[in-house]
């Protein structure tokens, strides 16, 4: 491996941790606009997989960022209807 190419194979690994935490981000924008009508529970269900949010929610309560893994919650519940695929202990 060239120094130039472990320089933008560690800018992807940190491109990676920014799109995590931005997607963490927007999803409490997700569930805002459902709650107010403005997004539908099957743009949202098409949009974002169930086990997605599964992974997402076992990475926040890893790292105990439980403020955002109540966002994860809230939509699971309030769009998924409280089924997720994995059970979260």
């Amino acid at each position: 491996m060239t120094p130039e190419e472990f320089y933008y194979l560690d800018k992807l690994n940190n491109r990676t941790d920014i799109l995590l935490e931005m997607r963490i981000r927007s999803l409490g924008w997700v569930l805002d606009c459902f709650r107010n009508g403005k997004i539908r529970k099957q743009t949202i269900t098409n949009l974002i997989a169930r086990i997605q949010l599964d992974e997402l929610m076992e990475y926040l309560l890893e790292e105990e960022r439980y403020e955002d893994c109540a966002i994860v919650r809230d939509i699971l519940s309030e769009v998924y209807d409280g089924k997720t695929q994995k059970q979260i202990q």
